[in-house]
C-alpha cells in the first residue's frame, strides 16, 4: 500500500491548480513516451483492436463511407486507425486536450504491420487493403500526413461532453478506457451527447475500465477494486485527484445511466474477479455481488430508429 499512497499524494500535489495540471501533463507525455518507444507494441492493444473488430462485425455496424466517432483518442489513435485499415470510412477523434505522440504511433504501427495478418482475422482483399495503408503510414513524418493517408480528422473538446459535434452524425462511437475518467456529474450530460451526435440505428461501443487505477503504481498490489473500501469522504479527502481522475461508478450505475438517456442496451459482456473478503464501505453495500465484481465492462447500446 506504500506505493499507492504515495501515488495519491503525487497526483493530488500535480491536481492544486492549473500550473501543476499543465506540468504534469508535459511530465507525463515525456516520460509516457519514452516508456512506449523502450517497451513497443503492448499485446493488449493488439487485443483491444481485435475485440472491437469483432464487435463490429457481429452486428454489422459499419458500411463503407460512414462517419464514425473514436471519444478519447489518446496517445496515438489506436482503435481509430485500426478500424481505418480495414473500412473504408471517415473516423473522427476526439480528446479533451491534445496530448499526442507521433514516435509511439509510427513505432506501434511499423510493429502492427509485421503481425496483423495473423492476429486480426481478414478477407484477403481486406489484408491486401490494410498492408497498403499500413505501409504508407509508416512513410508519414506527421499526425498531419496521416490524416490525410486516412481521411481521418482530429477534434479538441474541452468541454468533454461532445457541445461541438453535429447532431445524428455518426453510424458508430466507441471508447476504450475513456468512461471512467469521466467526471461523475458529467456523465449523463456526456452520454446525452453521445445520444445526439449518433445516427438513429447507430451503435455505442465501449470498454469501461472499473478498476483502481492507483493500483498501477503499486507493483506490490494486484490491479483490483481496492477503492471500494473507502467512503466518499475519504476517498476525495486522500485518493480523487484531478489529473488521473476516475469515478468509480459501477456496472449497475452505468447501465441506468445509458438506458436514462435513451440507449437500447445491445449486449454487455462484464469480466468479473474475485474479491476476497475486501472490506466494502457503506456507500457500495447496496450494490449486487456481481456489481462489485465487475473489473471490466464491454458495453454495447443502440439509438432507436
Amino acid at each position: 500500500m506504500v506505493g499507492y499512497v504515495a501515488a495519491a499524494a503525487a497526483l493530488k500535489f500535480f491536481s492544486l491548480n492549473r500550473l501543476t495540471r499543465k506540468l504534469y501533463r508535459s511530465w507525463g507525455n515525456v516520460v509516457g513516451a519514452r516508456i512506449r518507444l523502450e517497451q513497443g507494441l503492448p499485446d493488449v492493444y493488439v487485443g483491444r483492436a481485435r475485440n472491437l473488430i469483432s464487435q463490429i462485425r457481429k452486428h454489422d455496424a459499419v458500411k463503407p463511407g460512414d462517419h464514425l466517432l473514436e471519444i478519447g483518442t489518446g496517445w496515438l489513435h489506436w482503435e481509430a486507425t485500426v478500424l481505418r485499415l480495414l473500412y473504408d470510412v471517415r473516423v473522427s477523434m476526439c480528446d479533451i486536450w491534445d496530448n499526442r505522440q507521433f514516435p509511439a504511433f509510427h513505432l506501434y504501427f511499423s510493429e502492427f504491420a509485421k503481425v496483423f495478418a495473423g492476429e486480426i482475422p481478414m478477407s484477403a482483399s481486406e489484408r491486401n487493403r490494410a498492408a497498403a495503408l499500413l505501409a504508407r503510414l509508416i512513410e508519414a513524418k506527421s499526425f498531419d500526413e496521416v490524416y490525410a493517408i486516412l481521411g481521418n480528422d482530429y477534434v479538441l473538446d474541452p468541454t468533454g461532453v461532445l457541445s461541438g459535434l453535429p447532431d445524428s452524425h455518426y453510424s458508430v462511437l466507441f471508447s476504450s478506457s475513456v468512461l471512467e475518467h469521466i467526471k461523475r456529474e458529467s456523465i449523463p450530460e456526456f452520454l446525452q451527447g453521445c445520444y445526439r451526435v449518433l445516427k438513429p440505428g447507430g451503435y455505442a461501443i465501449h470498454l469501461i475500465d472499473l478498476g483502481d487505477h492507483l493500483t498501477i503504481y503499486d507493483r506490490t498490489m494486484p490491479y483490483n477494486k481496492n477503492y471500494l473500501r473507502y467512503s466518499e469522504k475519504t476517498w476525495k479527502m486522500l485518493f480523487e485527484n484531478e489529473v488521473q481522475y476516475f469515478n468509480r461508478v459501477q456496472r449497475s450505475t452505468w447501465l441506468e445511466q445509458f438506458a436514462a438517456v435513451g440507449f437500447e442496451l445491445v449486449e454487455e459482456r462484464p469480466e468479473q474477479i474475485a474479491l476476497n473478503g475486501q472490506p466494502i464501505a457503506r456507500s457500495y453495500q447496496h450494490f449486487e455481488p456481481h456489481d462489485l465484481q465487475c473489473l471490466t465492462l464491454h458495453v454495447i447500446h443502440k439509438k432507436p430508429q
